[in-house]
C-alpha cells in the first residue's frame, strides 16, 4: 500500500516559518536517524520506505508524509506516524536530532543550486514567491537559529486536519483505519 498523509493549510514559501519546518521535516524523516525512519522501518519493521517534506508556493501548502507498507501492516504504520507527530509537537527534540537535521536543511537545499539551470530556477521560484535571499545567507542563518522549542511551536502550528490517501491493491479494514 501506498500511503500519503497531508497536513494542512501550510504555509507559503515566504513565511518566516520555512526554515523551521524544513528542518521539522529532517527531524521526521532522514535517512536512517529521522524519527520515521527509525520507527516504521527500524523498530516495527512496517514500512519499506518514509519521508516527509513541506509543499510551498505562493498559497499556503501542506506537510506530508508518504510511506509504502504492506496492506495488513498499514493501519499500524499509520498509528505509528501519528504518534510521531504527537511527539514532535510535544515533546523537545534532543541536540543531536536538531543538529543532525539542521545540517541535512542546508545541505539539501545548497546541492539544489549547483548548476546554473538550478540557480536560475530558484531565483525565479523565490521572486515568484517573494523571497529575496538570492544567495541563502538569511535562510542559512534562520536554519541554525532553529531550536527544539521553535520545531515544537511549528509542528504545533502546521500538523494538523491529517488526511489520508490509501492506495492498495487489497483492501484494507476501513474499521482498522479509524
Amino acid at each position: 500500500a501506498v500511503v500519503q498523509l497531508g497536513f494542512g493549510p501550510g504555509l507559503k514559501r515566504n513565511s518566516a516559518s520555512y526554515p523551521a519546518m524544513r528542518v521539522l521535516s529532517n527531524v521526521l524523516s532522514d535517512f536512517p536517524g529521522g524519527w520515521l525512519e527509525q520507527a516504521l522501518r527500524g523498530e516495527e519493521g512496517l514500512a519499506y520506505a518514509v519521508g516527509a517534506s513541506v509543499q510551498t508556493g505562493m498559497v499556503p501548502g501542506y506537510f506530508t508524509v508518504l510511506f509504502n507498507s504492506s496492506p495488513d501492516a498499514t493501519p499500524e504504520a499509520l498509528r505509528c506516524v501519528m504518534n510521531r507527530i504527537d511527539r514532535v509537537k510535544n515533546e523537545p527534540i534532543a541536540d543531536h536530532d536538531l543538529q543532525r537535521a539542521q545540517a541535512k536543511t542546508l545541505t539539501s537545499e545548497f546541492l539544489r543550486r549547483q548548476t546554473n539551470s538550478q540557480r536560475a530556477t530558484n531565483m525565479a521560484l523565490e521572486t515568484l514567491y517573494g523571497v529575496r535571499d538570492p544567495e541563502g545567507e538569511a535562510f542559512i542563518q534562520r536554519v541554525k537559529n532553529v531550536d527544539a522549542k521553535s520545531l515544537n511551536d511549528v509542528a504545533n502550528r502546521y500538523l494538523h486536519n491529517p488526511v489520508a490517501v490509501i492506495i492498495s491493491e487489497t483492501p484494507i479494514d476501513d474499521a482498522a483505519l479509524e
